[in-house]
């Protein structure tokens, strides 16, 4: 149960490396502007190479995150992650929601989110899962 934003999947043998030269501006800005939403960066390091990777990616992240807190709430959990498949080697971004309560719309209210987004995110390098897992977000956190 997830909504898949259209994207080319990485591919290639090689992960993307962190270039600290390249990462020290454009993606600490983007991963400021993630924190500052309240959205948990699962794998830091990983987030930013991949971000280093797919430039016009990360100029569109920031936004969706913004969306998805607007419509779900200071009380739900976002969290960015670097996927890695363990059977190919793809690899793509997750941005998944966790809700206190979810009900029969909440598929429909992300795809709501996502879908202005779509057309940037298809002419976009890499890929962006915006989804849910159905888990109870903690409710002990401070966004």
């Amino acid at each position: 149960m997830s909504k898949s934003i259209y994207q080319k999947p990485h591919s290639g043998s090689q992960p993307a490396l962190l270039d600290p030269k390249q990462s020290a501006g454009a993606d600490d800005k983007v991963l400021a502007a993630l924190a500052a939403q309240g959205i948990a960066l699962a794998t830091e390091t990983e987030i930013a190479a991949y971000l280093t990777a797919h430039p016009d990616l990360a100029k569109i992240v920031p936004s969706v995150g913004a969306r998805l807190r607007e419509e779900f709430g200071k009380d739900a959990q976002l969290t960015l992650r670097l996927y890695r498949d363990p059977e190919i080697d793809d690899r793509y971004l997750s941005l998944n929601v966790r809700l206190v309560g979810y009900d029969d719309r909440t598929m429909e209210r992300i795809d709501r989110v996502s879908e202005p987004f779509d057309e940037q995110l298809c002419n976009a390098s890499g890929y962006l899962l915006v989804t849910t897992d159905f888990r109870a977000a903690e409710t002990n956190r401070n966004v």
